[in-house]
């Protein structure tokens, strides 16, 4: 019996045919899924990295509108509390700047933040703030220089 147009248009697809289907989907698929998920990682990692930020912004607007003190360590507490970060995230590192004998001569940073717990006249401060993610294994820094001159 002869074959008609009808069934031979109708004999469906082949097992080859289908593999290669299988195969050419898997070769656009795989690297689409890839880009897919690396952008995802990237985008946590830079919202996690922005939160970072947000707090080290706050810390220095909080310290700059302040007045000059020794201690800002509470302020920059207060910033990490805004993301319910705890209090051992953030550090705080103080350098108190030292003028030159005479204005020919260079000043030098020196550790601490006043001399004997005074604000003095004079006084630049350079406020380093760090920030730890809890649960991340990276850290972010700004520095702060405030004075009273």
């Amino acid at each position: 019996m002869r074959r008609t147009d009808d069934q031979i248009a109708d004999r469906g697809v082949s097992f080859v045919e289908t593999v290669i289907a299988v195969v050419l989907l898997g070769v656009v698929i795989v690297p689409v899924m890839s880009s897919v998920m690396a952008v995802v990682s990237s985008s946590s990692d830079i919202r996690k990295t922005t939160r970072a930020d947000s707090v080290l912004q706050d810390a220095s607007d909080r310290i700059n509108r302040t007045d000059l003190a020794c201690n800002y360590v509470d302020l920059v507490v207060a910033a990490a509390s805004t993301q319910q970060w705890p209090a051992s995230s953030v550090s705080v590192t103080y350098r108190r700047f030292i003028p030159g004998a005479t204005p020919a001569v260079d000043g030098s940073w020196t550790t601490g933040s006043c001399v004997n717990g005074i604000v003095s006249d004079g006084l630049v401060q350079m406020v380093t703030i760090t920030v730890r993610p809890p649960g991340e294994d990276y850290s972010r820094t700004l520095e702060v220089v405030k004075s009273n001159v």
